[in-house]
């Protein structure tokens, strides 16, 4: 009886599209583009058990953006926890806003703060020739 060894890799490539529309976005942030490779790294692996790599490339205007390969193994290590970490701080956020430490803009420009750590702490633990991100990213 032969065995067969398949390949349980996915490569996905995203266009940053304005919504309901077939045109690029005027500008893209670095948080927002990796907000879309968390969002569906973690929906591919949460609903792909037997899937063992995602590779995500975000395109601008036909040009790759951003490119992140994932292994099961780096997500089940590290990667997991990215949108959680972010959404917990949120309520940290929403109670400075309560408590009147910070107002709307502060609490906006503490979050994206935040987040860019998260994300930029997301891709230092990948190998670098697993991420590729454009400097037109702000």
């Amino acid at each position: 009886m032969a065995e067969f060894a398949f390949d349980r890799t996915v490569e996905v490539t995203y266009p940053y599209l304005e919504t309901g529309k077939d045109e690029y976005v005027a500008t893209l942030g670095f948080n927002s583009a990796m907000t879309y490779w968390a969002e569906f790294t973690t929906t591919m692996f949460g609903k792909a058990p037997e899937l063992q790599k995602v590779i995500y490339i975000g395109l601008l205007n036909d040009q790759p953006a951003l490119k992140i390969t994932t292994t099961r193994q780096q997500f089940d290590a590290k990667l997991s926890t990215v949108q959680e970490t972010i959404a917990s701080y949120s309520a940290i956020t929403f109670a400075k806003l309560g408590l009147h430490k910070t107002d709307d803009k502060g609490a906006k420009k503490d979050q994206e703060q935040h987040k860019t750590q998260v994300y930029k702490a997301a891709l230092a633990y990948l190998p670098k020739d697993q991420v590729m991100v454009s400097p037109k990213l702000k």
